[in-house]
């Protein structure tokens, strides 16, 4: 009884969710194909079906509710930062929140290894944890608010209240 009652709350919130309007983004995937066919790996089926999915979603002016899943070391990063490009492709910010610190340093290493191959340096990758000195907190914090910080890559630190984004998208 239990399970069946949240079942019915679950479909009554995917009901009322889709009827509200989100922002349609229209980003350039053009490229988003440059970038996977210059990647020294090929995505996989799943991957390149979640990452169509996503994009999908994020032109159409329904709200995106979306879970990506996988194992450890499956490729989740990779269509979630191609995802951010995208959504910074179309003149949005893009925040990618993560558990730890750790992390974060790698998807910000591994977003801007991404975009040096690719010569794009005008996508402005910052990153904001717990652990930033007060005078770069300052710094990174009037970057986002400005939007010149394009892609920000954090921790539980970008839900602090005084974290303002100019104009975030995903």
């Amino acid at each position: 009884d239990e399970f069946y009652a949240h079942h019915l709350k679950m479909n009554e919130f995917r009901r009322t969710a889709k009827k509200k309007l989100g922002f349609s983004v229209r980003g350039d995937k053009a490229l988003i194909n440059n970038l996977i066919n210059n990647l020294s790996y090929q995505l996989t089926n799943d991957q390149l079906t979640a990452l169509t999915e996503i994009l999908d979603d994020i032109e159409s002016e329904n709200k995106m509710n979306r879970l990506l899943q996988g194992d450890v070391g499956c490729g989740k990063t990779i269509v979630v930062l191609l995802a951010a490009i995208f959504v910074v492709s179309g003149g949005y910010q893009a925040a990618i929140m993560v558990p730890t610190e750790v992390l974060a340093m790698q998807h910000v290493k591994s977003l801007k290894e991404l975009l040096r191959i690719q010569k794009i340096d005008e996508f402005k990758v910052t990153i904001l944890t717990g652990s930033d000195n007060q005078s770069e907190r300052s710094r990174k914090l009037l970057s986002i608010s400005s939007g010149k910080a394009k892609i920000v890559i954090g921790t539980h630190a970008l839900f602090q209240e005084k974290v303002h984004f100019n104009n975030l998208r995903l």
